[in-house]
């Protein structure tokens, strides 16, 4: 954190935010702003996902906004490829991690920044570790580490159960604000779990990737990219230009290898004369075609991590309302284009949307847990058919609670068979380990609370079950 955490931002540094920070606005100030209590967004601690080159962009531009205490996370080092449009990188820093390296570009550029780095897996940080930050923003170019860093907060947020109705109402969740740029185009959106659409919501917005037949490939190419591919998957495996291994197995194409590269050009040059195909095949559209790269434009990573860093001063300030709340750009080769829409939970999302809630008695055993809590929340069905799925269907349940005060979850599996006469019922088959609430080190606040609220997941797999995810509240009345 800065030398300054405490104190209220540097105005005369950040002159032109002071204007805003520091005047009432009757039509244009979202919830919480107050003219008498000038916000100090220097406290507001952000989590940033990703040192690429959105990431990079958007620490510059934090840096830039007036934020103090930062932390980057990312898994990757450094790669020559990688200068061109990651800009707080040189030659010198080729093999270190992006995060590190970032971090002290940032901190020795801007004296009031202190940006602390993190060399990791976002999987092997914990709940405390991510519950410490008020604002996330991912810079991620992986569909998976967006949907497992979104349902991780999900699972972080607070509910409690309304007396009045008895359903579950959450109390807070940290906001999280996506960007994403392919090419000349990008997207940036907050997501507030219960209000927006959250990442697992709007899934159908990442279409699958869109294959090539092989038949296509071999007889009848179009395009450069069908020679690169064949010179790749087939006369690769034909030649095998670089040896076999120890086993006799064909060596792999290493997409970083210049010599594999050039190779796999000139095969592909070849192929294109053949089939007089127009188009330059280069060593870097190679390259692009073997690691399936899309090409990264440094402007828009500038242009979306602004738009990120933007709507993480709003959040933080309240100064203006926040964008409603996805917005698209677009600026190839027939013009520029942008809108913002909303985009709407959806209201049987397995992440975002509201718990069920379990009222528990405080004489149920933990098999009584398991039946009234876990499978009267679960409808097991075939995901191809939708019907029951059949008795002695083998299933796999992880059972996690949570008090609203403890910092983890508490885990413990239990294996359950299905009878015929009501998939919703089940009997336990096997206890994985200790019965599941003396496993839990919550236990004793079971046994001591007058009254509270217990988060509640559990998932359920195995057989043809696709994963299924069921999120409730234990509530003693």
């Amino acid at each position: 954190m800065s030398d300054d955490a405490g104190e209220l931002v540097d105005l005369e540094r950040f002159v032109d935010i002071a204007h805003i920070t520091q005047r009432p606005s009757a039509h244009f100030a979202g919830d919480g702003f107050d003219v008498d209590n000038p916000p100090a967004w220097n406290q507001i601690r952000v989590l940033v996902v990703g040192a690429g080159g959105l990431g990079c962009e958007l620490l510059h531009c934090l840096a830039l906004s007036g934020f103090s205490d930062v932390e980057v996370i990312d898994m990757d080092t450094i790669d020559l490829s990688n200068l061109n449009r990651q800009f707080l990188f040189r030659n010198k820093d080729i093999g270190q991690p992006k995060a590190d390296v970032a971090a002290a570009f940032i901190n020795r550029r801007f004296p009031w920044m202190r940006v602390t780095p993190h060399f990791d897996r976002i999987e092997n940080k914990g709940d405390d570790f991510y519950r410490s930050f008020h604002i996330v923003i991912m810079g991620l170019d992986s569909i998976s580490a967006r949907k497992w860093l979104n349902d991780k907060y999900a699972s972080l947020a607070r509910y409690t159960v309304d007396p009045d109705t008895g359903a579950a109402v959450m109390q807070s969740a940290t906001p999280i604000i996506d960007g994403g740029t392919e090419g000349f185009r990008g997207s940036a959106r907050h997501i507030t779990f219960g209000k927006t659409a959250c990442v697992e919501c709007s899934m159908y917005l990442y279409p699958p990737a869109q294959g090539v037949p092989m038949c296509t490939i071999e007889n009848v190419p179009r395009v450069p990219e069908h020679c690169v591919l064949y010179a790749k998957l087939k006369s690769w495996e034909n030649e095998a230009p670089f040896g076999k291994d120890a086993k006799g197995n064909i060596n792999d194409v290493d997409g970083d290898n210049a010599d594999h590269i050039l190779w796999i050009a000139d095969k592909a040059r070849a192929r294109q004369a053949e089939f007089k195909i127009e188009g330059n095949i280069d060593f870097a559209f190679t390259q692009g075609v073997v690691k399936n790269v899309i090409p990264a434009v440094g402007f828009t990573n500038a242009m979306i991590a602004s738009m990120c860093a933007n709507e993480a001063l709003k959040l933080a300030t309240g100064i203006v309302k926040a964008m409603d709340n996805y917005t698209y750009y677009d600026g190839g080769a027939n013009g520029v284009a942008s809108y913002t829409q909303q985009m709407f939970a959806d209201p049987t999302c397995p992440s975002c949307q509201a718990r069920g809630v379990v009222r528990m008695d405080r004489s149920w055993t933990p098999q009584q847990l398991i039946d009234n809590g876990v499978v009267a929340q679960i409808k097991p069905t075939d995901p191809g058919t939708g019907a029951p799925l059949a008795a002695g269907e083998q299933l796999r349940l992880v059972v996690e609670v949570r008090n609203d005060d403890d910092d983890e979850f508490e885990e413990a599996s239990v294996c359950l068979m299905l009878p015929a006469s009501d998939p919703r019922a089940a009997t336990t088959a096997e206890f994985q380990s200790k019965p599941v609430l003396a496993a839990l080190a919550a236990a004793a606040k079971f046994d001591e609370a007058q009254a509270g609220d217990f988060s509640f997941e559990a998932e359920l797999s195995g057989g043809r079950l696709q994963n299924q995810v069921v999120k409730c509240l234990l509530h003693f009345a």
